[in-house]
């Protein structure tokens, strides 16, 4: 089977995207939407998905060229400018290799993939669910890591607006109303969408990271479907699952200057209480551990840090967020969910714009 391939530029970072599965790099393009494109002449990352359709063997090296290697810990094999990791314990038939040739970075992907009897009527589904989670392996855990080791970068679980008075982040874990706060946000006169999910930054302003919203049907209800700019993602007639929506890659910010961070949590009833910048920062930290995907990321730049090890990396990552955390005027936000989505909006603007106005004066 011939390999497909694409060409991904983000944050002038460019890897080129390949597979043996052309309805992978399809799914690819779509996810990618606005930033996928031809193939590079000299990537800075490599990535290759090889697409096996079988039952997953963890044991067993699926890379060619397998001579030379050492035992690596428990589930890795090692050599010079080389790591083999067959067995992640994050995604069942992910098996990685981390080269580094002639200056390039080569990644290489297998992913063996043998549905359940049980799940077989819904294989189109499960097929495109797996792509969803590849995407990590694929492209965002790539990028993140390069700009974290080349630039001191780093990623934090928050959505992030460009507002009238500054950079705007909600951060928090999964399930305390990111997603929901932020699209609300997003109808405010003015206001552009930096990143919905994951934000970066190097502790000076903050960058998008580009990928679809993923909307919940709480969320739709909350939100009464008027939320302006989002399009559904196009999936063929036959998936089930659409609760992903595109938003115009054109008009998000390069970069903008934070000035406010708040962190939602439901409660009885509404409040606004500052933070203390070195509590938010611990927060922050602890929302990115609690985070699936960030916490993935460090599973998987770990091996790549064993591989190519930087001094002070892991400090780097809390001195980058305790740099960003300085710079905004941190909020506890308190949500009271019977009081809808218009009374968080109502709280996190009057809140900014007295802010703001305290700034001018002074």
């Amino acid at each position: 089977m011939s390999e497909e391939k694409i060409g991904v530029s983000q944050h002038n970072v460019s890897i080129n995207i390949s597979s043996n599965n052309a309805r992978l790099v399809k799914y690819a393009r779509e996810h990618l939407r606005g930033l996928a494109r031809q193939p590079l002449a000299a990537p800075d990352i490599d990535v290759r998905c090889q697409w096996i359709e079988q039952e997953w063997q963890p044991e067993q090296n699926p890379f060619e060229g397998g001579n030379g290697y050492s035992f690596y810990g428990k589930r890795m094999l090692g050599k010079r400018n080389e790591l083999i990791w067959l067995n992640t314990l994050r995604m069942k038939g992910l098996q990685l290799r981390f080269r580094r040739e002639n200056g390039r970075f080569l990644f290489d992907i297998v992913y063996s993939y043998h549905p359940k009897r049980e799940n077989i009527e819904s294989q189109a589904d499960d097929e495109y669910r797996k792509y969803f989670n590849l995407m990590n392996y694929i492209f965002y855990y790539p990028l993140f890591w390069y700009l974290e080791n080349f630039r001191n970068w780093t990623p934090l679980h928050a959505s992030a607006l460009d507002t009238a008075y500054g950079g705007v982040l909600v951060g928090g874990p999964g399930g305390v109303g990111k997603t929901t706060t932020c699209l609300a946000l997003l109808q405010h006169t003015g206001a552009r969408l930096i990143s919905e999910n994951i934000v970066l930054t190097d502790g000076q302003l903050l960058y998008p990271c580009y990928e679809p919203v993923r909307l919940n049907n709480d969320s739709i209800d909350t939100l009464s479907e008027k939320f302006s700019g989002l399009h559904k993602m196009s999936f063929p007639e036959n998936l089930q699952t659409k609760s992903l929506y595109h938003f115009d890659i054109q008009n998000v910010p390069v970069a903008v200057q934070p000035t406010s961070l708040f962190m939602p949590e439901f409660s009885d009833e509404r409040f606004i209480e500052r933070m203390p910048s070195d509590i938010a920062v611990e927060k922050l930290l602890a929302a990115n551990r609690l985070a699936l995907e960030i916490d993935d990321y460090y599973w998987y730049a770990s091996a790549l840090e064993m591989t190519w090890p930087k001094v002070g990396q892991m400090h780097m990552r809390s001195k980058v967020l305790a740099m960003l955390i300085n710079k905004a005027q941190c909020f506890t936000l308190g949500i009271d969910r019977t009081q809808g989505v218009e009374a968080v909006v109502k709280d996190i603007m009057g809140s900014m714009k007295e802010e703001f106005l305290i700034t001018e004066n002074e």
